[in-house]
């Protein structure tokens, strides 16, 4: 049964539709399929249990080894959270 999934005409129509989308998505993150909330987890503090800000999910998510980032804006966007991170900071002091 599972040798003839590859060449099922349904299997092969969702899988070319899948390429597709995947193709036309302007934020391909470096994690593959793990989700934000599973790589804020791997991120905790083990010791004091205390969660990583936004600009260090987003850089794990979004920032490759070498410095660049998989997404076009990802400098952009980094600078963004990080003000409004100030922002809420300084609101609710």
């Amino acid at each position: 049964m599972i040798k003839h999934v590859w060449t099922d005409e349904d299997f092969q129509k969702r899988s070319n539709q899948n390429a597709a989308n995947r193709a036309k998505q302007e934020m391909g993150s470096k994690v593959g399929t793990k989700s934000i909330a599973q790589i804020a987890h791997e991120l905790r503090n083990k010791e004091t249990g205390e969660w990583p800000t936004a600009m260090q999910v987003w850089k794990a998510t979004y920032q490759k080894a070498d410095g660049t980032w998989s997404v076009p804006n990802g400098e952009r966007v980094l600078v963004y959270i990080f003000t409004y991170d100030n922002l809420f900071f300084y609101i609710s002091a």
